[in-house]
């Protein structure tokens, strides 16, 4: 329940279910007559809190009497277990309104197969009903496992599930989405003080805080803490110290949701993107001898020369648990790493 209330500050969930007798869930057979979306969910053991939590609401009456049609991307039971909602009952300890919001950010006011989205592309936007954009982005494979399908940063798990007034779509996560910004976000979080705090130091709060697109690498406090770096530490550093690369690469000028790293394509030589190669990096501003940026076959999160002249990069880092990745923002995205990529001793001028 402490996951749940941090993703309702932030406006965030993911995954773990036990067996059952309610019934699997099936793709669509012409022959069978398929009930509405409430009561197909409900009886789907892998999406009862998602159920529970539409009759909580009140949602489930619009669902299950609107002739639609409506197109549902369904956190499992998993996606719910991870933020502490373990039963039907949870949902009475939260605020309905937040919550209604939540699911309703899940819901599209017509019918979406994945048939209907262009391959390899990202950013289809759809308004849902909170009355918001919805990003879907898909890359289709060969086989199932190798299709790349994303609704808000979250992954589907099992998609096109036909039902009497709509289509439903399974997905591994929760989606986050908060209508501030990445500041919003980071500030909300109690466990990204020290980041905010060191952010805030060497002035890159205003500039977050403007129209710009950013991604951001947000750095916890349990690993400023490893490091043995206090708040005290922070305020008594002198900016023009350091070279940018301290702070400067968990910082991006572009909105880059985890989902765009698996499903985009960038030409080659695009000097800015480069998913379809070794590395997508960009040059660290004010300190354009570096660069951070995202492996592509480890999906690890990187520092190195602009020009290395090898492919090791200087560090490497790995991104935090799922549910913290993907903090949608309406000026950006804000993703939890595992690490602190340049030490203040590193960055020393």
């Amino acid at each position: 329940m402490k996951n749940l209330i941090k993703y309702f500050l932030a406006c965030g969930l993911l995954t773990f279910g036990n067996a059952c007798t309610h019934d699997d869930l099936e793709v669509f057979k012409p022959s069978e007559n398929y009930s509405n979306l409430v009561d197909f969910a409900a009886n789907n053991y892998d999406l009862s809190l998602f159920a529970a939590g539409l009759e909580y609401t009140g949602l489930a009456d619009t669902l299950r009497t609107a002739a639609g049609p409506f197109t549902v991307f369904a956190p499992s039971n998993t996606a719910f277990n991870v933020l502490g909602v373990t039963q039907a009952a949870d949902f009475a300890l939260l605020n309905r309104d937040s919550l209604k919001m939540m699911l309703r950010y899940h819901i599209l006011p017509r019918r979406l197969y994945t048939a209907d989205v262009p391959d390899k592309t990202a950013d289809n936007f759809y308004t849902n009903l909170a009355g918001l954009p919805l990003g879907v982005d898909l890359k289709l494979g060969s086989t199932e496992p190798g299709t790349y399908f994303y609704a808000g940063g979250a992954r589907v798990s099992r998609r096109d599930v036909v039902v009497s007034n709509g289509v439903l779509h399974v997905l591994e996560k929760a989606i986050k989405y908060s209508t501030g910004k990445v500041t919003d976000v980071l500030e909300s979080r109690p466990e990204y003080s020290l980041f905010t705090a060191a952010l805030k130091r060497f002035g890159y709060w205003p500039q977050l805080q403007q129209g710009s697109q950013w991604t951001v690498m947000a750095v916890p406090n349990s690993v400023f803490d490893t490091n043995n770096i206090s708040l005290q530490d922070i305020e008594a550093m002198n900016p023009e110290e350091y070279h940018k690369r301290f702070l400067g690469c968990y910082l991006f000028r572009a909105k880059i949701p985890w989902s765009h790293l698996r499903v985009l394509e960038a030409p080659q030589g695009s000097g800015q993107y480069y998913y379809n190669s070794a590395y997508f990096r960009i040059p660290i501003e004010g300190d354009e001898e570096y660069c951070s940026g995202v492996g592509k076959s480890e999906l690890k999160f990187f520092i190195s020369r602009t020009n290395p002249g090898t492919s090791t990069p200087q560090a490497l880092g790995d991104f935090g648990p799922a549910f913290k990745l993907d903090y949608l923002c309406t000026n950006g995205v804000v993703h939890d790493m595992n690490i602190l990529l340049v030490k203040p001793s590193q960055a020393k001028k």
